[in-house]
C-alpha cells in the first residue's frame, strides 16, 4: 500500500512538472512572436486604456500641461508650446524664432585667374591720379575687397608687380602678397619672383582701412570704384624701417 502512494504522488508531481513545462514553452513561444510581430503602438496604448489626449506635451517652460490631440492646442505658459516642430526645439527657439545668425566671413571672393596677372601700364592712371579722384564712389564694407587683387609696390629705385589677396573676417583678416615681377631702375631690368614663396601677413579691417602685420607692414587707407573699375591705395613699411608706395586694382 505504502508504495502504491509513492507512485502516485510522483505521477502527481510530474505532471506538475509537465504542466509547468508546457507553460513555460508557451511563454517562449509567445515572446518570439511578439518580437517579430511587435505590437503598434496605437494598440498597446488602447490595451492598457491610454488615448490621445492623456500624454503631456512639451511646452520649454516649467508645467506640465496635457495635449488634447487637436492640431491648433498650445501650453499656456511662458516657455512657448514645441507646436510639432523639432527644427525651433533643437536649435533652442520657440514659437516662429528665426535661428540666429551664423558668423560667417563677409567676403567676395575674386580667384587669380579672374583678376589676372598685373601689367606695369595698367597701373599707370593710379600714378597720375596721386588720390581718390572725384566722383568716384569709396568703398567702406569688407565684402566689397575680399577675393585677389592687382598689385604694385613703388620703392625708391624698383617698381614690382605682385597679386594681394584679401579673406578672413574684418577682425581677422589675411593678406597674402603673391609675389610676380620686379623692375629695377638703375639698369632696366627685370626679374620674375613667381618662384618665390607667398608672404601672409594678418591683420583687421577698422573704419575702412586696412591693417596688416607680418614681414613689414602694410597700411591700405583708400579703396573705391572709378571708370567701372576698383583701385586701393596704402603704403609698406619694409622691415628695414623704408616706405613703399601701394597700388591695388581689378578687375
Amino acid at each position: 500500500m505504502g508504495k502504491t502512494k509513492t507512485h502516485a504522488g510522483r505521477r502527481v508531481f510530474n505532471g506538475i512538472l509537465l504542466v509547468l513545462d508546457l507553460a513555460l514553452l508557451v511563454w517562449i513561444v509567445h515572446s518570439w512572436r511578439g518580437q517579430r510581430n511587435p505590437v503598434p503602438a496605437e494598440d498597446y496604448d488602447a490595451a492598457y486604456g491610454y488615448g490621445a489626449g492623456g500624454y503631456t506635451s512639451y511646452d520649454g517652460g516649467s508645467n506640465d500641461a496635457a495635449w488634447d490631440g487637436s492640431p491648433d492646442a498650445s501650453a499656456d505658459n511662458s516657455g512657448g508650446s514645441l507646436e510639432g516642430n523639432v527644427d525651433n526645439w533643437l536649435l533652442g527657439l520657440s514659437g516662429g524664432d528665426e535661428a540666429p545668425e551664423e558668423a560667417h566671413p563677409t567676403e567676395v571672393f575674386v580667384p587669380l585667374e579672374a583678376a589676372g596677372r598685373p601689367e606695369i601700364d595698367e597701373f599707370e592712371a593710379w600714378k597720375s591720379q596721386g588720390g581718390t579722384p572725384a566722383g568716384a564712389r569709396t568703398i567702406t564694407d569688407f565684402g566689397g575687397i575680399g577675393g585677389t587683387w592687382k598689385g604694385f609696390i613703388l620703392y625708391d629705385g624698383a617698381e614690382e608687380m605682385v597679386s594681394f589677396s584679401v579673406s578672413g573676417m574684418e577682425a581677422s583678416l589675411t593678406f597674402t602678397v603673391d609675389w610676380y615681377l620686379i623692375h629695377y631702375a638703375g639698369d632696366g631690368s627685370w626679374e620674375n619672383e613667381e618662384d618665390m614663396e607667398d608672404t601672409v601677413y594678418t591683420g583687421k579691417w577698422s573704419d575702412g582701412v586696412l591693417t596688416a602685420e607680418g614681414t613689414g607692414s602694410f597700411r591700405i587707407d583708400s579703396f573705391y570704384e572709378a571708370d567701372g573699375k576698383q583701385y586701393a591705395r596704402g603704403e609698406l613699411t619694409t622691415p628695414a624701417g623704408g616706405t613703399a608706395a601701394v597700388g591695388m586694382v581689378r578687375p
